[in-house]
Order: structure tokens, then C-alpha cells, then sequence
């Protein structure tokens, strides 16, 4: 049977893992400092993995491509924003990290290249 923790104990116990996290990177700081300037990034980046660079590339991506995707959807209605270009710059830009606009941008293109043959046909009728 497992044993319950108090929510003041659990709240404890991520008190010291936070406070271990800043020993660590204090720890770094000083490791850093000894060895050149710049290293505090090389040591970072050796202690705590590419994870933490990955997810901030994720949300730097993130970031820009909703920006993009937002002045597009703006562009809809106001005259002096070109939407047909900033929705789907946004959504590629947001492609590059996430499936699900991925898998939007195909279904978008797929519709595209459909019209443009029905529209081809039209033409030779």
C-alpha cells in the first residue's frame, strides 16, 4: 500500500530540488569562471542536456509562427496586410516544429492543387 505525503512535504521536497537546481548552477558559474568566458553556457548546456535548448527553439517557433499566423488573420480584414502570404508563412513556420500544423499545411496544399486543376479543366472546356 503506498504511503501519502503531505502536500506540505511534497512542497518541501520541490524546495530542495529547486534549491539543488541553484547550488548546481552556481556550481557552473564557478566551474565557468575558471575556465574561459563563454563557458558558462558550455557548462550549462553539458549539465542540463539539449533538452532545454530544444524546448526553447519549440517555443521561440512557437512564438513567431502564432505572431505570423495572428497579423495574417489581421490581414483578412484590414487592407494593407497581404493574409494570402502570412497564413500560410505562419503556418509553415509553425510546421517546422509541430505535426499538427504539418499535417494542416498538407491538407492546405492539397486543397490548393486541387483547385488549380479544376480551374485548368474549366479553361480547355
Amino acid at each position: 500500500m503506498k504511503t501519502r505525503t503531505s502536500p506540505l512535504s511534497r512542497r518541501n521536497h520541490i524546495d530542495d530540488r529547486s534549491s539543488r537546481s541553484f547550488d548546481e548552477i552556481e556550481t557552473c558559474a564557478a566551474e565557468a569562471a575558471a575556465i574561459e568566458e563563454g563557458g558558462l553556457a558550455r557548462c550549462l548546456f553539458v549539465r542540463y542536456g539539449a533538452r532545454a535548448v530544444r524546448k526553447a527553439r519549440q517555443l521561440a517557433i512557437l512564438i513567431v509562427g502564432v505572431s505570423v499566423l495572428l497579423i495574417g488573420v489581421a490581414g483578412i480584414v484590414l487592407p494593407a496586410v497581404p493574409a494570402i502570404v502570412l497564413l500560410p508563412a505562419g503556418l509553415a513556420i509553425l510546421s517546422i516544429e509541430f505535426v499538427w500544423a504539418r499535417k494542416l499545411m498538407v491538407r492546405l496544399q492539397d486543397h490548393l492543387k486541387k483547385a488549380r486543376d479544376r480551374c485548368r479543366n474549366r479553361g480547355r472546356a
